[in-house]
């Protein structure tokens, strides 16, 4: 007599897509190399204000962080790379407190272009989650192959306003390059914990058989797909 065994696996997986990695809460840290906001090479409109009162399409100073309320604008981090497999990227936060209600508005859009020792206009795309409390971060993947100095120019292309009422404002709190053949990288939690369920659910039966379904969607957070997994094992 045979019995079925069902099991439904939900799980998040976060899809690499050609543009960039998955973003994510909390900052990136770690990092070869991290530069502070203000640690800019060059900026749009070659002046940073302490105030941007009265002013327009300018970059602010706070701190050691660099922000403005205006979109379109750029700024370029520039650091010296060792040939490996780079990780290049912003920490970034909602300047002030005015982002507005959950939902309205869900990710900075950032547009990134690298140039460098053998590499002209690779252009990536960012979203780093939009958040007035945390600082959350995004980066791209790109395989480095001659050593020298490389220039990394962000612009953030989705400025959103309600006059009075909600404002997103991008806080650098800073830019990092990390060469990921340095260090071991760290499993992701989830994922980790959905191959582990499975190998402890085959090993329980001898003889079984197996199939499995899955159902792909895409959210509406840019650059991650929801997979579920409808696993069925029938064993004698």
């Amino acid at each position: 007599m045979s019995k079925s065994y069902k099991l439904l696996i939900s799980a998040i997986l976060f899809s690499i897509t050609a543009t960039s990695s998955p973003a994510l809460a909390t900052p990136y840290t770690g990092a070869d190399i991290e530069l502070d906001g203000t640690a800019f090479s060059s900026i749009d409109g070659n002046t940073l204000y302490n105030d941007l009162a009265g002013k327009s399409y300018v970059w602010g100073k706070t701190g050691d962080n660099v922000y403005t309320n205006w979109g379109n604008l750029w700024i370029e981090y520039s650091a010296s790379l060792t040939p490996g497999n780079w990780n290049i990227g912003l920490n970034a936060i909602n300047y002030g407190d005015t982002l507005g209600p959950s939902g309205w508005y869900q990710f900075f859009d950032i547009s990134s272009n690298l140039n460098g020792s053998n590499i002209s206009n690779a252009n990536k795309l960012l979203y780093i989650p939009a958040s007035a409390s945390e600082v959350n971060y995004d980066y791209f993947n790109i395989d480095i192959d001659t050593a020298g100095d490389y220039t990394v120019k962000y612009y953030w292309t989705n400025d959103k306003y309600i006059d009075s009422e909600q404002d997103a404002n991008i806080e650098i709190i800073s830019a990092f390059f990390d060469n990921t053949t340095t260090g071991s990288p760290v499993p992701e939690p989830t994922s980790m914990l959905l191959f582990g369920t499975g190998l402890i659910v085959l090993a329980v039966f001898k003889r079984k058989y197996v199939t499995v379904q899955q159902h792909s969607r895409f959210s509406s957070l840019s650059g991650i797909t929801l997979n579920s997994y409808n696993i069925t094992i029938k064993a004698d």
